[in-house]
């Protein structure tokens, strides 16, 4: 279902108000996929129907899709740390996966040496250049280029320069607008090569957010396109709501109160429901 609704763009507050539903028991359907995932939502025949019209499908395909299991499409965010991001995902989740990939070609930001994780290298064809296409098809290509190492095996892939080309771009939000389908894009290229992307994490600092024109509404478009969040502050992550509490308050506005921005980050929390 979660992969339905990214091809065509829509929020999961977007297909609520289609289905006449409310956007947490649409989040709730979406998760229930998700591994260890214990209560899961019965929808109704009528819940099936208005869904599968909202989203232009089939109800027998929508049933069938809702069997499959979904990835977690994270966005991670952090500030002041001194870690490197996959040790942050890999203290957030808490469990292995068979491998993790790290797109990055700065050094700073590359895993140390050891099993278990590999390098791709997103702007191989195209260094300089951030064409959201050439970056989809560089992940498929990545992925085949390792085809044989990834076949059967449950990924975690993590993107830790998401910051920095946002930095170089005279229009960071067309990276933000790619967020909507990333997902989708890295689902297709793990499945093409028989893998599972079980953890699709992307990462941004904190003062590349403050550094756009709207940083809380860009960061509230991130926190929807993305299943959940993570904040990462010196050694310490903490997860779902918490994280996009900490992420919103670290974005408070010059010239408004404490107490008044925590009133306007209450509100906003409230708006992301259980997609935080």
């Amino acid at each position: 279902m979660v992969v339905n609704r990214r091809r065509q763009n829509l929020s999961s507050r977007d297909v609520a108000r289609r289905a006449g539903i409310s956007q947490a028991y649409v989040v709730r359907l979406e998760r229930a996929s998700l591994p260890g995932v214990q209560l899961r939502p019965t929808p109704t025949v009528d819940v099936l129907a208005r869904l599968a019209e909202a989203l232009l499908l089939d109800p027998a395909e929508l049933m069938v899709g809702t069997l499959r299991r979904a990835g977690r499409h994270v966005l991670l965010v952090t500030d002041g740390c001194t870690r490197n991001p996959l040790a942050h995902a890999r203290t957030a989740i808490g469990a292995p996966v068979d491998m993790w990939l790290s797109a990055s070609s700065d050094p700073r930001l590359q895993p140390p040496a050891g099993p278990g994780h590999r390098l791709i290298d997103l702007r191989r064809g195209a260094p300089g250049v951030y064409d959201p296409q050439v970056i989809a098809d560089s992940v498929r290509q990545e992925l085949c280029n390792i085809a044989d190492d990834l076949n059967g095996q449950r990924l975690g892939m993590i993107f830790p320069e998401v910051s920095h080309v946002m930095r170089t771009l005279d229009a960071p939000a067309v990276v933000i607008e790619f967020e909507r389908r990333w997902a989708d894009v890295v689902s297709t290229a793990a499945s093409a090569v028989g893998a599972h992307a079980a953890w699709n994490v992307c990462v941004y600092d904190i003062d590349a957010l403050r550094a756009l024109t709207e940083p809380v509404e860009s960061a509230m478009d991130l926190m929807h396109s993305h299943d959940t969040v993570w904040s990462a502050k010196g050694d310490r992550v903490v997860v779902g709501a918490p994280a996009a509490r900490r992420v919103i308050g670290s974005l408070r506005p010059v010239g408004q109160s404490m107490s008044s921005w925590r009133t306007t980050t209450a509100r906003l929390i409230d708006e992301l429901g259980t997609v935080a």
